[in-house]
């Protein structure tokens, strides 16, 4: 295939995408005026042997490109000149789009007038009657579908814009944007992907830009501390602080709501703050907001930093009955409806006791068996110096050891195969990692 390229480079061996087909090709070999080259620069007119594709599958029109950098559009955000002796434009025209090698149909939809004069300069969008390949800054020329005159040209704006409604505040969004330097282009992007936020590649192929380009305005935003980038996706400072600002408040009145809890569960923060978006935004806000000491993280709970939860007398001495409770029965711990009876009303029991597991001091290893974590902890080192001294442990020798019920044996072993602490093997159970005993 030849043409002139027109960004970048071109090297032997490298992987191109040739669009709109969406066809992956390598690149086998390279001329420029007859002569062999290893690369090519921008500017250059170029030959490019191709593998991948059949000749039949490529004409005029078709591009060549950085896999990934752009995607075909059939909307197009610019800024039309008619020349000084054309004839003027109505709304809706039909013309000849001639931008790169390509020429394809489409209608002129003028935004802020009925006509375009000879020698003036409008926005528009031009409604493309199928996609073509184009760049922000690509100049385009117009001719008209009948007779075939040129009329004029203009610059591409914007390749992927929102189809936009007749108005004067449409044309001045695109004048707008025709100015913005990447910096402002590039926040205008991050806004409008919120909290989903936008890759590197993405905004190349919406915007125009370089690689070079993007990358400098990325680094200029986050000097400036209007970025975040989080695992190669960028976001806006200011969509940050919005979701940070709604997790500080969602907690607080939780606190107000339920001050006798440790705080809000992270899923119900979430659920409640953070209904769409990237979760790896989200767990980066939020461990922000730990890192800062503005919000506690207490495992798998939420909560204002420095916040104690409330409790009442009744709340609190049946919080320590339940504890000692489970803390005596070890292995063979009471069942909740024995721990129930410890309590002189059923308010101040399910307070108390959602409070035990809240911190952890109660762990429920299935449902409604509940073990005191100094048991679990005592368990475990059972399990550790069983392993060690026979390789495996069965049910069977942990309830004979412990001198518990089966029940409970195969409860705590199947706990601890979901906490990833052991693994069953047959009957038998060993550690995930070795510990010592």
């Amino acid at each position: 295939v030849t043409g002139t390229l027109w960004s970048g480079e071109i090297r032997k061996g490298t992987e191109l995408e040739l669009l709109p087909q969406g066809r992956l090709v390598r690149v086998r070999g390279l001329q420029s005026h007859g002569i062999d080259m290893e690369a090519a620069v921008a500017g250059s007119r170029v030959a490019v042997n191709v593998a991948g594709v059949e000749k039949t599958e490529v004409a005029r029109g078709n591009a060549l490109v950085t896999p990934g950098a752009f995607r075909p559009t059939d909307l197009i955000d610019a800024r039309v000149s008619l020349l000084p002796d054309a004839q003027p434009l109505a709304h809706l025209t039909r013309v000849r789009m001639y931008v790169g090698s390509d020429e394809v149909f489409g209608r002129v939809a003028l935004l802020d007038r009925p006509k375009l004069a000879p020698g003036d300069t409008a926005a528009a969008q031009i409604r493309l009657e199928r996609a073509t390949v184009a760049g922000g800054g690509d100049p385009f020329v117009l001719r008209l579908y009948s007779p075939m005159r040129t009329i004029g040209g203009g610059v591409v704006i914007a390749p992927h814009p929102a189809k936009r409604r007749r108005g004067r505040e449409s044309a001045a969004a695109i004048e707008q944007a025709a100015a913005a330097s990447p910096e402002h282009r590039l926040e205008d992007l991050l806004r409008a992907a919120g909290a989903s936020g936008i890759t590197s590649a993405e905004i190349v192929r919406q915007t125009g830009l370089t690689q070079t380009q993007v990358g400098t305005a990325v680094q200029a935003l986050a000097t400036a501390s209007r970025l975040q980038s989080v695992r190669g996706r960028f976001y806006h400072q200011e969509t940050a602080d919005r979701l940070a600002e709604h997790m500080t408040r969602a907690i607080e009145e939780y606190h107000r709501a339920q001050p006798w809890r440790i705080g809000m569960s992270r899923d119900d923060l979430k659920t409640k703050v953070f209904s769409t978006g990237d979760d790896r935004f989200y767990a980066n806000v939020l461990d922000g907001l730990g890192a800062r000491g503005a919000i506690a993280l207490r495992g798998g709970f939420v909560g204002r930093s420095g916040f104690q939860p409330i409790w009442s007398e009744s709340e609190r001495r049946t919080r320590d009955a339940i504890a000692a409770a489970l803390a005596a029965g070890g292995a063979s711990p009471p069942a909740r409806e024995s721990l129930e009876r410890l309590s002189p009303d059923t308010k101040s029991f399910a307070r108390a006791f959602q409070t035990l597991l809240d911190d952890g001091t109660v762990v429920e290893a299935a449902p409604g068996v509940y073990f005191h974590q100094d048991a679990i902890a005592a368990i475990k080192q059972t399990v550790i110096s069983r392993v060690a001294a026979h390789g495996s442990i069965t049910v069977a020798a942990l309830r004979d050891t412990l001198k518990t019920s089966r029940k409970f044996a195969l409860t705590v072993l199947e706990y601890f195969d979901t906490i990833k602490f052991t693994r069953r093997v047959g009957d038998t159970r060993v550690l995930v990692k070795k510990e010592s005993p």
